[in-house]
């Protein structure tokens, strides 16, 4: 289950939210502390990225994207899938590929102060996943209540649910071997 702190960081309902830490009350982006994409704690590798403290592999582009080798990015369009069908594409690629948990996918929520809550450099066509209210990314983790699922919202940085019927992106992980 996720903890409560990762939910503090990442669940935010707006950036004029308020916090009340310790009886002071502050924005949560005073709690931050600001990063810029850098790459840093990956190793790349063409379409896998290896998180290196974590012993995870993680595909660079949105299922239905592609890697291009020659540009350095990913190309394409990226699928608005169920949890369901999710899952049935990492299966088809084998290998271990699946869904992240959500504490996997906070593990590569990168807190900025602007921009993407996530490191361009590692996954650089992020934005494209965008289908309207920001590139939203399915977790395999339920939360309490039957048939819904933990997503991570990389534009406006939140984690939320939904049912697991709803269209949303899919990043791919596996364990390093």
């Amino acid at each position: 289950m996720i903890e409560s702190e990762t939910l503090l960081r990442v669940g935010r309902l707006s950036p004029f939210a308020l916090v009340l830490v310790a009886g002071v009350v502050m924005s949560p982006d005073a709690l931050a502390e600001c990063r810029e994409p850098s790459g840093h704690g990956f190793r790349l590798r063409g379409d896998v990225a290896f998180q290196i403290d974590k012993g995870l592999e993680w595909k660079r582009c949105a299922l239905g994207m592609a890697w291009d080798e020659e540009r350095g990015t990913c190309s394409g369009d990226p699928m608005g899938l169920g949890l369901e069908e999710a899952k049935g594409e990492a299966q088809k690629l084998g290998n271990g590929w699946r869904l992240p948990t959500a504490e996997e996918f906070d593990s590569i929520y990168l807190e900025s102060c602007s921009g993407l809550k996530i490191d361009t450099i590692v996954f650089p066509a992020i934005a494209a996943s965008d289908f309207g209210d920001g590139a939203e990314f399915w977790t395999d983790t339920p939360i309490s209540l039957p048939g819904m699922y933990y997503y991570f919202n990389v534009t406006h940085g939140y984690v939320d649910a939904h049912s697991a019927g709803f269209s949303l992106s899919g990043l791919l992980v596996r364990n390093h071997e």
